[in-house]
Formats: C-alpha cells, structure tokens, sequence
C-alpha cells in the first residue's frame, strides 16, 4: 500500500459450510465474539466476531427452505 493510505477496519459477512467451526476457530485465534452461533428466523444459522485486526465478521450458514 502507498504510505499515504491508512489502514482500516472493514466489515465481512460470509457464507460458509459450518458456522460453528469457523466460529469455534476464530475464538481460538483471539477474536472477540460479537454473537454466539445461533439458527435464525431466516433459516440461517450465524454468528458475529471481530479479528484481532478489528474487522467484523459475520459468518452465517443457509440452512435451507423451511419443511
């Protein structure tokens, strides 16, 4: 990066194939939770950290259509 652009914090949401491992992985590497996996009423099943660089994550999983 050119040394008159500052770092910065962004915010992610990403889908992924098991949300509790990934959570589970981040709290081993130091990140901070935001949320605690849990289903939604939305047939997703999500949760939120931030990393240790500050950015946000927010990781979810689709369930799938409701029977």
């Amino acid at each position: 990066m050119p040394a008159h652009i500052k770092a910065w914090v962004g915010s992610v949401y990403l889908y992924v194939p098991n949300v509790d491992t990934v959570y589970a992985r981040a709290m081993e590497l130091g990140a901070s939770s935001i949320s605690e996996p849990e289903d939604k009423p939305y047939n997703e099943r999500q949760a939120g950290f931030v990393d240790v660089g500050g950015n946000t994550w927010w990781v979810s999983t689709y369930l799938g259509l409701p029977i």
